[in-house]
């Protein structure tokens, strides 16, 4: 029997996030786009903002009134800029389906549930106020929360994350302009990134131990993907383990997390929902690397992953992809 579809709306939909959402709703058999809402792109045709869904959909930004909007559909996404949701603080406070905010506002209110998966499926199932991860955070936590858990390392750790151009959003700027971009790499936001005391935040909840992150972030040339290397070190007494074979059994069940034998490369995520991982120890030092697509993984996928579990439905459901390669 055929289950009936949800209805989806977004809001902030001339972003790049955004148009990976759409075009992961639109394959989604379970989910139906009833509406997409910009506020600078009001009744002009979703191709001309986003050409890769150019002769496959005739739908536009819808011109009408968010709180009408949001009566019609059972599921929410913002998909706005950072600091942006008390625009619709009504909605929050009114709507009763489910809400995934992919901004940075919630990501430390108790109102609203951490959607990072492998960490809190548990809390997500039936959640109706999620709080989309960063992509940073995301790869970051992934690549150090099972070593953290079990104390078998100091608290205090470093990384190091280089990002594409697609992080930096849809409209461009002097250092996201390609001849600027193209051939160049340079460090950003160094010990003032936002995602540094977000992923402090989610581990010092769940962990016994109070971490101490150093993130150094980084801009690459290259347009997708995230790049991050974490030093850790190990305690005295934590004897050599073969660390990639840990890390398997931990996210057993976790089926958008890859645990590799060798260092992963950005074009084996890129295009999915894959966050892959790979791990090396010498002596009391342990490097992970962790690898994914900013604006799926860290991004529109996760948001949908989230979603599925919510609704209790499959949780590969619309994103069992396999990347392009190369």
């Amino acid at each position: 029997m055929r289950r009936t579809k949800s209805k989806v709306g977004i809001f902030g939909g001339s972003g790049l996030v955004a148009g990976e959402l759409m075009r992961l709703v639109m394959n989604h058999k379970d989910l139906d786009l009833f509406f997409v809402h910009s506020s600078h792109n009001k009744d002009q045709s979703i191709a001309d903002i986003h050409p890769q869904f150019f002769g496959l959909t005739d739908m536009r930004f819808s011109p009408l009134d968010p709180q009408e909007l949001a009566s019609q559909v059972d599921i929410i996404f913002l998909a706005i800029q950072h600091g942006k949701t008390q625009d619709y603080k009504k909605i929050l406070e009114q709507f009763q389906g489910v809400v995934i905010d992919l901004t940075s506002d919630h990501r430390s209110s108790p109102d609203f549930v951490y959607g990072i998966p492998e960490i809190y499926r548990h809390r997500l199932k039936s959640a109706v106020r999620i709080a989309n991860p960063g992509c940073f955070a995301t790869s970051v936590i992934l690549g150090s929360f099972p070593i953290l858990k079990d104390e078998m390392c100091e608290s205090k750790f470093t990384v190091s994350s280089v990002t594409g151009s697609s992080g930096s959003g849809m409209f461009p700027s002097q250092k996201t302009h390609h001849p600027f971009r193209d051939e160049n790499m340079f460090a950003y936001k160094l010990f003032e990134h936002q995602h540094e005391p977000e992923v402090t935040h989610i581990l010092n909840n769940q962990l016994e131990t109070k971490t101490n992150l150093i993130l150094t972030t980084h801009s690459g040339p290259f347009i997708r993907g995230i790049h991050s290397t974490l030093f850790l070190t190990l305690k005295n007494n934590h004897k050599t383990t073969d660390w990639n074979a840990y890390l398997r059994e931990f996210y057993i069940d976790s089926p958008f997390v890859r645990v590799r034998s060798e260092p992963p490369m950005l074009n084996n995520v890129v295009g999915s929902n894959f966050c892959d991982l790979f791990a090396v120890q010498r002596d009391q030092d342990l490097i992970v690397i962790s690898v994914l697509d900013n604006l799926i993984k860290g991004a529109a996928g996760q948001a949908i992953q989230n979603l599925n579990i919510a609704l209790g439905l499959p949780e590969k459901e619309g994103l069992w992809i396999i990347p392009p390669c190369p």
